[in-house]
């Protein structure tokens, strides 16, 4: 049964004074009685509503390539336009790569989303201003939840598993990644850079007993570790895997975004997974993903401190020292350990209904994880692969 909640904003979205001026110069038309402006579709904002017909074409202006505009302003371009559900306005792409890819991800015609999946979805409307004579484009969320009895998905659509060995079916799935392109995922260095490299990364696991022909199994071409990464340190933990061949999305393989430099969203809130459990030992794997919500940030002093604490066996791999800087300390609820690699995420940077991206698990043991901060390794990732 749906559970279905429609939040309405009614907005006007004003253009910069050039586009306006623009608007004024162009040919004049008329449309369902309401005078309007010979324009190209895409500057027409309520070109994007659902239910608006087709606008007429100004062939009496010579123009067959133009349409008859009613809006009160114009855009510079609907095709940079994303309508994401829930989000208080229009989203605009604006050439910052990372962020522009991650609206790609919020509009629906290009991956299903979380909140496709929960059938929420937004859209444009049309509106009449009576007393400038002209229309204006509101926006309009609708947000719901899925049918009683609708499949559920994978808790972690973004993560891929990562194996070592001369096939699938016998290959040892030790590391993880995030999933970030088509043709990229990103992990750690230090696990996955070395006289074994991984061979493959398997997509949409629920169980990792399950036959592999019920994951996307997909060939690694090349591991590509970040250039100033240190083995010692643990500086700059982070690698980019390319694949074979290009990875399908649907509902239980979806990408990250990747924060820009300058995005702010809550740490405190960050989710990981794990798949590994300290309580038997640290060699041994779980077989279904432990998503772990509310892990608490400290800070390199605290972080030393309590790692100080940690049994001798969780001292193999621990690095020796956190960095603030390019480094996240936290301390989880739970006694576990995430495979390397694991990916850490938070859904409070752009819209909720994506993942995003913030962390890559460089050493986990016990309640102490220590992950390689993205967002300053952001412009190298994007140099690779969006270049």
């Amino acid at each position: 049964m749906y559970k279905t909640l429609m939040v309405l904003v009614l907005a006007a979205f004003v253009a910069c004074d050039p586009v306006n001026k623009e608007m004024k110069e162009a040919p004049g038309c008329e449309w369902e009685g309401v005078k309007g402006k010979c324009v190209e579709a895409h500057r027409c904002l309520t070109t994007l509503s659902r239910s608006d017909p087709e606008r007429p074409a100004c062939a009496e202006q010579g123009e067959p390539s133009l349409i008859c505009c009613t809006d009160c302003e114009l855009v510079e371009d609907t095709r940079k336009a994303v309508i994401a559900p829930h989000s208080p306005e229009l989203l605009w792409k604006d050439g910052r790569k990372a962020r522009d890819q991650c609206l790609t991800y919020l509009d629906d015609r290009e991956v299903p989303n979380q909140c496709v999946q929960d059938t929420s979805y937004g859209g444009i409307s049309k509106d009449f201003d009576s007393e400038r004579r002209c229309h204006y484009a509101g926006y309009y969320g609708i947000g719901g939840s899925p049918p009683e009895g609708f499949p559920p998905t994978t808790k972690n659509p973004y993560e891929a598993l990562i194996g070592f060995g001369a096939d699938v079916n016998s290959a040892f799935w030790k590391t993880s990644g995030a999933i970030i392109t088509k043709k990229f995922v990103v992990t750690t260095a230090y696990a996955n850079v070395g006289a074994e490299v991984p061979k493959f990364v398997g997509l949409g696991v629920f169980n990792r007993r399950d036959n592999k022909s019920s994951w996307q199994v997909h060939n690694v071409k090349e591991v590509l570790p970040h250039p100033q990464y240190s083995e010692h340190s643990r500086d700059n933990d982070i690698a980019l895997l390319q694949l074979e061949t290009a990875i399908t999305f649907n509902r239980n393989v979806l990408p990250v975004c990747l924060p820009e430099l300058t995005a702010e969203f809550e740490t405190n809130s960050a989710r990981a997974t794990s798949w590994k459990n300290f309580d038997i030992d640290e060699q041994t794997y779980t077989n279904t993903p432990n998503v772990v919500r509310g892990e608490t940030t400290v800070d390199a002093v605290e972080c030393a401190r309590r790692a100080s604490t940690l049994p001798i066996e969780c001292f193999v791999h621990l690095p020796p020292g956190v960095n603030d800087d390019t480094q996240i300390c936290f301390e989880n609820n739970e006694n576990r350990m995430d495979a390397l690699g694991s990916p850490l995420v938070v859904t409070t940077y752009i819209s909720h209904c994506m993942n995003t991206l913030i962390g890559i698990n460089t050493y986990g043991c016990q309640r102490i994880g220590i992950y390689t901060k993205v967002q300053p390794h952001v412009p190298w990732i994007a140099s690779i692969v969006w270049p």
